[in-house]
């Protein structure tokens, strides 16, 4: 039988108003991102361009693939955003800030529970050491991606209903098994799926509960794993679905493409990444390109491989001596991580601060415990330990505050990639690519020609086979009449691929702009005979 974690009798309002000063502040440092707008990574499939969400289609909602995921939740809240807000993307943005201030208050009663389980003089030795980790979660900069990156709507929906299953499975160990509780648990959990697959982990962090902190008797060990099988049914149906969706949308990274030693090496130092940017968030940027030839003799992987052997050793060490804390909490980590470590590689991406969402919150909870030992001891030490921890929420408050503009267009999130990239000791072609095309492509769509030619000139000088810079940069120079260089760049997406239609059609305009009919007459006869494009050309010289 679960051992009572708090005594309702001792409820008081200000237990029930703390939950709320993590909500206020995450809601006061996020505020300035309804002045944000869209960004042209993502936000277009999920929002801006998808007509689908125009009105409530339940069929398609729950059968689409978008972004090469599976979350029918995830649309059904934009769809929801579209009839209050239409396409105005403040009302996007508060959304999901209000998401995530109601996600900073549920890890106060998280952090409230689990940390009232280890019998802190009951419910008084809690509420402090919770509500420092409901702030930590509130106003860490590692979660500026997951709020107001519109298209990561998925990252804080989905934290909501992982959170609340969580804090359901507590209340169900409590009520000697109750079978409301239950079913509450599975629902919630089905939720946080539907939002986002990454939930899949949850059946195993609840037997890390059972383990520690809860203390369920080992005697029921088969009971629990019983008890846990509808849940991990779930989580094998969906990830069955997400592996399909994203096999469908390409976005699977082939074994022959990137081979196993490349993804450990990737996935060991990624787990080392993730605390890294937890205890020092600096250097943040929006995509952390994979590594150009990994390999074992790498010394950031040798350092990273060591700490991770250290730390887990240290944890067996630990629960062989009945110590259980350290073990759960790394367990946690490790097992929350699995899905985006890069194993099964999806993406261009070696790590992304929004897959630190969920797994760092094991870690917040315990810098919450950690400050309640300082604040319990007397004189210096306690005035040192409260000094630190204002001075540390203050800093996190401020490079939050400071890293939600980079958000704010397309064109600064791309310069503000650009500039990461450009301190890699290693230039990583692929990843500058996507920059600079993004960045590109937003220039094109401001009118601001000189500066996308500029750009679309460093991408082919990073990478001379990317078809798709020839054919937008002769787009561009036919709009600014220079028609001859039009022709030039049509020519070389040619050269690259022989039967796109695209490069013939455009080339033909531009012949014909420069009065060259026989030869515009020619490619406009094999634009026609390659299916001639769809729709809107990629653009009229």
């Amino acid at each position: 039988m679960a051992q009572p974690l708090h005594s309702t009798k001792t409820a008081s309002w200000s237990r029930i108003l703390l939950p709320l000063i993590p909500a206020l502040l995450a809601f006061i440092i996020y505020i300035p991102a309804i002045g944000n707008g869209f960004v042209n990574w993502d936000d277009p499939a999920y929002v801006y361009e998808n007509l689908h969400i125009r009105h409530l289609d339940i069929k398609w909602i729950f059968t689409a693939v978008v972004g090469s995921n599976y979350h029918p939740l995830t649309m059904l809240s934009h769809t929801l955003d579209y009839a209050i807000f239409g396409l105005n993307p403040a009302g996007h943005h508060l959304t999901s800030i209000v998401l995530h201030a109601f996600n900073s208050a549920l890890v106060f009663l998280l952090a409230d529970k689990l940390i009232g389980a280890l019998n802190l003089k009951g419910n008084r030795g809690s509420a402090v050491p919770a509500l420092i980790a409901g702030l930590l979660f509130a106003l860490h900069p590692l979660h500026v991606e997951s709020v107001v990156w519109i298209a990561e709507r998925k990252d804080v929906l989905s934290a909501f209903f992982f959170l609340i299953t969580i804090l359901t499975y507590i209340r169900y160990t409590q009520s000697m098994g109750r079978r409301g509780f239950y079913a509450l648990t599975l629902i919630f959990f089905l939720l946080a799926l539907l939002s986002k697959p990454m939930a899949i982990t949850l059946p195993a962090v609840l037997l890390i509960l059972d383990y520690h902190p809860l203390k369920r008797p080992r005697k029921n060990t088969a009971e629990l794993l019983i008890e846990k099988i509808p849940f991990f049914a779930l989580s094998i149906t969906s990830a069955v679905l997400t592996l399909l969706a994203q096999k469908s949308g390409g976005a699977v990274t082939l074994i022959s493409t990137y081979p196993l030693h490349t993804r450990l090496t990737v996935a060991v130092k990624g787990y080392i990444f993730y605390l890294y940017k937890l205890i020092l968030p600096i250097t943040l940027a929006p995509h952390y390109p994979l590594p150009l030839n990994p390999g074992f003799s790498d010394p950031v992987f040798i350092l990273s491989l060591l700490l991770f052997i250290l730390i887990s050793l240290l944890c067996v060490l630990m629960a062989v001596k009945g110590r259980r804390a350290l073990p759960a909490l790394w367990l946690y980590y490790v097992i929350t991580l699995l899905p985006v470590i890069g194993i099964v590689q999806v993406g261009s991406q070696a790590a992304a601060d929004r897959y630190a969402y969920l797994p760092t919150i094991g870690f917040i909870i315990t810098a919450g415990a950690g400050f309640n030992y300082l604040y319990k001891r007397s004189g210096s030490i306690k005035i040192l330990g409260i000094s630190l921890t204002l001075v540390a929420l203050a800093l996190l408050a401020v490079k939050t505050s400071a890293a939600i503009p980079v958000w704010k267009d397309s064109i600064g999130l791309w310069s503000h990639e650009i500039n990461f990239l450009n301190t890699l000791k290693s230039k990583d072609r692929l990843a500058s690519t996507i920059a600079l095309y993004n960045r590109a492509k937003a220039y094109e769509l401001q009118g601001r020609s000189a500066e996308a030619i500029t750009d679309y000139s460093r991408l082919i000088e990073i990478n001379p086979s990317y078809i798709n810079a020839y054919l937008n940069r002769g787009v561009i120079y036919g709009k600014t009449n220079r028609y001859r260089e039009a022709v030039e760049d049509f020519s070389r997406a040619l050269k690259i691929d022989p039967y796109s239609a695209a490069a013939f059609h455009n080339r033909a305009l531009a012949y014909k702009a420069l009065g060259e009919m026989t030869k515009a007459g020619e490619d406009f006869t094999m634009a026609r005979r390659l299916g001639k494009i769809k729709g809107k050309s990629s653009g009229t010289p």
